[in-house]
């Protein structure tokens, strides 16, 4: 009898060894297709390594989530370098529903997926995708607005100008950069040049102009806005002025020289009018100022010898 338990022990034994050594097995085969698909991807044969992984997936239960994570992060990447772009997105939102995974990594998701719906021009998806990444994790308040700015611009982008002003209500709300912020009130402005708002696009651009430290680039295109604004409303001087402004910091000099080039030419008489008026009324003005100052000095040298 002690023989036959001894025996049975023993046969229950090695089968829990099997069991161990095909568990240690299994292991061991899941961290070689993801080192192989790491390797792989280096040599940028994406199609090897979504094979790798593939394989990968076929047996990740027994799998860590770190290494769940990186297999298909490289399974997104590999697709969306082979053009599947929508296909890349699809697995990025499989892993949100993963329950599994931290705030860190779903973070990191959205991130992307912002920059493969950028990549495929799906404003609309990527501008959705900010506002979620800002809904799901509290983020410092100017890289908050800074988010926000760029899925207001994605809703311009398809010419979704009242949802990009809502986006943009809410990103000066969280603005604290003051340069930021000016950029913001530009492309607040350009909004409602659309619609022909000019005047409230004006009153956006004054705000943009309070803001110190304004990038050059931001602020050519505001100056180049306003005279846009002004030659729409016919006055040529203030368009011409703000044309000006914009010549040495506007990306496309050409751009805005073109716009000069044509006042000049098409209200020559009209500017050279007015250039001449304002000259006139600043040097009057100038004078006035002068004799205000003389007049004070003389009475306050009366006052002092009364």
């Amino acid at each position: 009898m002690f023989i036959k338990n001894s025996f049975r022990i023993t046969i229950l034994l090695s089968c829990l060894l099997f069991l161990l050594s095909a568990c240690e097995l299994t292991k061991s085969r899941e961290k070689i297709y993801l080192e192989n698909a790491k390797k792989v991807a280096t040599e940028k044969d994406w199609s090897e390594v979504i094979s790798q992984i593939q394989k990968f997936i076929a047996i990740e239960d027994q799998a860590s989530t770190q290494d769940k994570k990186e297999a298909w992060f490289l399974l997104s990447e590999a697709t969306g370098s082979l053009g599947q772009l929508k296909e890349s997105a699809e697995i990025l939102e499989l892993m949100i529903q993963d329950r599994a995974y931290n705030n860190e990594v779903i973070v990191e998701i959205y991130k992307r997926l912002i920059r493969l719906y950028d990549r495929s021009y799906n404003f609309r998806a990527a501008a959705d995708t900010r506002v979620k990444l800002i809904n799901y994790k509290k983020i410092d308040e100017n890289e908050a607005a800074s988010i926000l700015l760029k899925a207001g611009l994605n809703y311009q982008n398809i010419k979704r100008y009242r949802e990009a002003n809502k986006i943009f209500d809410s990103a000066l709300l969280k603005v604290k950069d003051p340069a930021l912020k000016a950029e913001i009130y530009y492309y607040k402005a350009y909004g409602q040049t659309v619609f022909n708002e000019m005047d409230t696009a004006q009153v956006y651009i004054k705000e943009a102009l309070k803001s110190e430290n304004i990038n050059d680039k931001i602020k050519g295109q505001i100056y180049y806005l306003n005279g846009d604004i002004f030659e729409w409303k016919k006055n040529y001087l203030e368009a011409y002025e703000n044309y000006q402004k914009a010549l040495p910091l506007y990306p496309n000099r050409m751009f805005v020289q073109k716009r000069i080039d044509f006042l000049e030419k098409k209200h020559a008489k009209y500017l050279k009018r007015e250039i001449q008026a304002k000259e006139i009324e600043e040097d009057s003005t100038k004078q006035a100022e002068a004799l205000k100052k003389d007049i004070n000095a003389v009475e306050n040298k009366t006052s002092e010898t009364n």
